[in-house]
């Protein structure tokens, strides 16, 4: 970092009339470079291309670069920031020199750090979303009776992608992975209740010996060799399954099989009511993402298998590949370019 703070004050040097020492605050730091560093009669442009010393100073570390600013002008905060080129924090003092004949200022310049605070880390998640979501292209908005209703802009990040059969692949796997069950786990001796005494003396009884009664030759005990719960769970990194469901919204928009409706709300609950707006636009297996769903709407479409209605955010791979038809709301178009770009 020392080598850009030099940079910046080299900068600033050239474009103000002004004379700039450069001296070091660390004294660890002054004792590890050599003494021309040091030396006040050193010039800065002497300074920054004595680079052998930049890689000491990079190791001593925890010092910062100090220049006395002498001038005819006012050298403030901004004129150093303008000067520099770049966006950095000037601290000074209004310390005058009387050898120096004029107006002296202490300044230390160094790079800007960013803020421990999360409010940084929403900022950048916002500069982050737009530059993916750079551009926009106009579809077709219709009703669910299938009247026009104008068009809708869709963020090409999201329905543009190219396909990638091995990311769909590896994202139904894992959900897949997540839903599997092994069978019934059963009950070992060491987990059933009791058994925690010995039931009689080891010897003098005449009888076998036995240490538990939940041990697996008792009735009422433990099973030996019993079946154990296993997990075929494995993770994957959450850009790769957010890239992943952009690709198979984009792959349904390629094939032709996507819609986008203002809203999804029906007259009445009866399955009839959407069996003839299915029919209709001949969407026979189909999927419908809403940000909310209408009452009416779940109701509806609980007694016909092939369509699945879900909220925008349980939006997933393997329920959009699932089905052939890709049924979005306007609202639901809004959730999605949120939470994915």
């Amino acid at each position: 970092h020392l080598e850009v703070v030099l940079r910046m004050l080299k900068r600033a040097a050239a474009r103000l009339p002004i004379g700039i020492t450069p001296q070091l605050t660390s004294g660890a730091t002054r004792r590890a470079v050599p003494s021309v560093l040091n030396a006040p009669s050193r010039s800065l442009h002497t300074v920054v291309s004595w680079r052998q010393s930049l890689p000491t100073l990079a190791r001593a570390g925890g010092c910062f670069a100090t220049g006395r600013l002498t001038g005819s002008g006012l050298v403030g905060e901004e004129a150093v920031r303008r000067a520099a080129g770049v966006r950095a924090r000037v601290m000074c003092s209004a310390a005058a020199a009387p050898e120096a004949g004029g107006a002296q200022r202490k300044a230390v310049v160094v790079p800007k750090p960013l803020p421990p605070h999360p409010v940084s880390r929403v900022q950048e998640e916002k500069m982050r979303r737009e530059r993916v979501a750079t551009t926009y292209f106009e579809y077709p908005l219709v009703s669910l009776s299938g009247e026009p209703k104008g068009s809708i802009e869709l963020a090409s990040a999201v329905f543009e992608m190219p396909l990638r059969k091995d990311l769909l692949q590896r994202v139904v796997l894992w959900q897949q992975a997540r839903k599997r069950h092994d069978a019934i786990p059963v009950k070992h001796r060491g987990e059933v209740s009791g058994g925690g005494r010995k039931p009689y003396q080891q010897k003098g009884t005449g009888r076998a010996r036995h240490g538990s009664i939940r041990s697996p030759i008792w009735k009422g005990g433990g099973k030996a060799h019993g079946r154990r719960a296993k997990s075929w769970e494995f993770d994957i990194p959450k850009k790769v399954r957010r890239l992943a469901l952009r690709t198979a919204i984009s792959a349904r928009m390629q094939e032709g099989r996507l819609a986008v409706v203002d809203d999804l709300e029906i007259e009445g609950h009866k399955t009839s009511l959407l069996q003839g707006v299915l029919d209709k636009h001949g969407w026979d297996s189909a999927l419908i993402i809403s940000e909310e769903i209408p009452a009416n709407l779940k109701l509806a479409c609980s007694n016909i298998a092939t369509v699945d209605v879900l909220p925008a955010l349980g939006s997933n791979v393997y329920s959009i590949l699932r089905r052939r038809q890709l049924v979005i709301s306007k609202s639901g178009v809004e959730y999605l370019h949120k939470f994915l770009l």
